[in-house]
Order: C-alpha cells, then structure tokens, then sequence
C-alpha cells in the first residue's frame, strides 16, 4: 500500500510539475510578443507611423494580459494580487479602451490617441515585470536583471559622454528670438524659447490677435536643406484627462520663411501649417549655403492667435 501511494504521489507530483513547465513557457511567449510588439509601437511612433504604432501598443497590452491570464487563471483578484490595485484599476481602463476601433490612417488619429497609446505601453510594461518571475527560473531572472542593469549603466555612460561632446564641442545650435510672446500673468508666458527646447508639450505663442515673427541665429554660418516645424497644439490632457483649455485656438497657419547669409536672403518658402491631430512635424524644403538667420512670418494663424511648438534645423 505504501509503495502504491508513493508511485502516486510521484506521479502527481511529476504531473503538476510538467502543468507549471507549460504555464511558464506560456507566460513566456506571451511576454516576448508583447515585448516585441511594444518595441515596434515605438519605433512607429519616433518615426510618425502613429496609427500603426497605436495598434501594436493595443497588442503589447493584448499579450501582456494574456501572459497575466496564464500565470493567475481567470480568478476575480487576479490581477490584483499580481500588480496592485492601482495598477490592476489603471490594466483594466486600458484593457477597455481596446475595445474602440483602431485608427487606420493618420485622419482617424483623435486626441484621445496619444494618451490612450502611452497608458497601454505603460501597463504592458508593468505586467512584464510584475510576471518576470513566473516566465523564467530564478537563475534566468538573476541573469536577465544583470543585464538589464548593466544595459542601464551604459545608457548612462552613454548619455554622459553625447551630453559632455555637445557641451564641448557643440554649443547651442541657435539663438531663438521673436517679435513678441503672449503672457496670461507674471508667472505664466508662453516665450520663444519654448520653440527650441525640445519639448513637445511647450510652445512660443503670439500676443491673441497678433502676427509677427520668430528669428533663429545660428551660432555659426552652415548649409542647411530644410526646417521641421511642429505646429502649437492641444494633443494632449491632464492626469484627469480634461483638456487644458487655457491653451486652446493658438497655432500658426499661413507661414513664409526666409533664409539669410549675412544681410542677403539665399532661400525662402511659403506654407500653410495643418492644425494638429497628433504630434506630426511638417518639413520644410529650404535647401541653402552658409546660413546664419531664419525668420518664420506668421501671417495668418488658426483660432486666436499664432504659436509654433517646435523648430528644428536640418543639415
């Protein structure tokens, strides 16, 4: 009788043991192709592929809910257990806007997009971590957090150095000034400098009513082929998504652009800025040698007055 419930035990044992090798590899694969598909979201999306990378930020999600099903089952607190009741309360939003249709070109791009992409790769990456442990052997984890960990220290080092070769080697691009900027009180401005900070969210804006102009100096004469210019905007909401209403109807329409080599203007262009739907640039042709000053006239301009959220200098 003994040597019966022990073969027994054995094979349960065995059995249960081979149900958990299967979970795991689920786990696994699940989490690789929400990895992958978030890895593709955002390579899309630097490159202004934005209704592509919204859905494969829905598929990371996707997967990533599907490796949380085959490590916890279907149980109501699953979830919970897992990453928290904040973040199970935030998965569970996102896993609901996946239900709205997916934009199949950049005119189905709504303002709701952008924040909706953003919150989806965010709980696809905390799933991923929170399930880490249940995808590989506690040898697999060691290694994986290893390498992350120096991946990490080498971004740094990394960065220090690029910031360190900038610093030394090359200095501010340009100086950005206007003919004005609209201020609402003593703390809050919206200052040309706002063009050139590489910050999407900031924005040079026009006193309500007015044209004018912004002036890029270059510290140094160069030859350039065009500008990329994104447009003032409101694609964007708060933490309660309400949108900031203090910043809406400002963004340039009708622009001319002139390139200057000394007091002589070697190129211009003529254009109508779109009013943005997503955060797209538009480019400039303005192709020139030995540039030093770029004026953007804004001469007409959407809602109540005009504003440009960022300017770059193409080489």
């Amino acid at each position: 009788m003994r040597a019966l419930e022990f073969f027994l035990l054995r094979d349960a044992s065995r059995a249960a043991a081979e149900l958990d090798e299967e979970r795991r590899r689920a786990v696994a694969t699940a989490i690789d192709a929400s990895v992958r598909d978030a890895a593709r979201a955002r390579s899309l999306w630097a490159t202004g592929s934005r209704p592509e990378a919204y859905r494969y930020a829905v598929g990371a999600l996707g997967h990533g809910l599907d490796a949380a099903r085959a490590a916890v089952g279907e149980a109501s607190d699953g979830l919970e257990r897992l990453v928290g009741d904040a973040w199970a309360a935030r998965v569970a939003r996102a896993e609901d806007a996946c239900q709205l249709a997916l934009p199949r070109a950049a005119a189905d791009l709504a303002d709701h997009h952008g924040q909706l992409y953003t919150e989806h790769l965010a709980c696809a990456e905390r799933l991923a971590a929170a399930l880490e442990d249940r995808a590989l052997g506690p040898a697999e984890v060691a290694r994986a957090r290893r390498a992350r960990l120096g991946a990490a220290l080498a971004l740094v080092a990394g960065l220090a150095g690029l910031l360190l070769y900038f610093w030394r080697f090359d200095p501010t691009p340009f100086v950005v000034t206007a003919s004005a900027y609209r201020t609402a009180d003593v703390v809050e401005a919206w200052p040309p400098e706002n063009a050139a900070d590489h910050d999407e969210m900031s924005y040079w804006h026009l006193p309500p009513g007015e044209t004018g102009w912004l002036d890029l100096t270059l510290t140094s004469p160069r030859d350039i082929t065009a500008l990329r210019i994104m447009n003032a905007h409101d694609v964007h909401a708060d933490d309660q998504n309400r949108y900031d209403r203090r910043r809406f109807d400002f963004a340039s329409r009708q622009i001319h652009v002139h390139a200057y080599s000394g007091d002589r203007e070697v190129a211009d262009a003529e254009l109508e800025l779109p009013q943005l739907r997503a955060l797209d640039r538009t480019v400039v042709p303005l192709e020139a040698r030995g540039v030093d000053r770029i004026r953007i006239d804004v001469e007409s301009f959407w809602g109540e007055g005009g504003g440009l959220a960022e300017v770059e200098v193409l080489p």
